[in-house]
């Protein structure tokens, strides 16, 4: 596999050695820059970030590497990516890198955590094909199975809608807590019940028999 930087005349290559080479070029002279070895088996893809300063390569020891295109160093690696051969990786934007194994399965990555955010099992065979859109919302695999499937990241959409869960959770345990102080606890059983804590509902009706024998 080939990679062009995307604003320096600099490309990489992936070899079945594992090594990744870069090389700079000019129509006046061609140079090997230096050379990366951070797979033990064929490295079958590789890919620069948008903004050129990271290089990212998958190999068919099922790993994935990301190295620092500044100091030529290796700045994370995850050793078991996939759970077989990783074939293609795709850098989708500034956050996000896709990659595709032999088991068929894509995998959906935060460049910045190496944390893996989704992983999407459609495919009956090697997925060998990665392509993404140039808003790095869509993407569309194929593999050995004659399929091609096109994907949405909706990750940005459902860590939006988990953020609006938690803060409308804050709210109302604060209403909840308010309801309380205030000593409405039919209002405040209601809303117990619609959060799903039946044992905050148990408490509340114990409060209320409490004041009522004490009167």
């Amino acid at each position: 596999d080939i990679s062009f930087h995307p604003t320096e005349k600099f490309m990489a290559t992936a070899e079945i050695t594992g090594k990744v080479t870069l090389f700079s070029y000019s129509l006046e002279e061609n140079k090997k820059m230096f050379f990366l070895k951070n797979h033990k088996q064929a490295c079958r893809s590789l890919e620069f970030s948008k903004d050129g300063s990271k290089l990212f390569a998958c190999s068919k020891d099922k790993s994935i590497s990301c190295v620092d295109m500044n100091t030529g160093g290796l700045l994370h690696k995850i050793p078991s990516a996939h759970p077989s051969a990783v074939n293609k990786l795709k850098v989708m934007s500034d956050h996000y890198l896709t990659s595709a194994c032999d088991d068929g399965l894509v995998k959906v990555w935060s460049i910045n955590s190496s944390e893996c955010l989704n992983t999407f099992d459609k495919h009956d065979d090697k997925v060998w094909a990665l392509s993404c859109a140039a808003d790095g919302n869509r993407m569309v695999s194929g593999g050995g199975d004659s399929l091609i499937n096109f994907w949405k990241n909706v990750t940005e959409e459902e860590r939006d809608a988990e953020r609006e869960k938690a803060e409308a959770q804050i709210l109302n345990e604060q209403e909840l807590s308010n309801l309380l102080q205030e000593k409405k606890y039919m209002k405040a059983v209601a809303l117990a019940i619609t959060l799903e804590q039946p044992f905050r509902v148990l408490g509340i009706f114990r409060n209320m028999l409490e004041e009522n024998d004490g009167r």
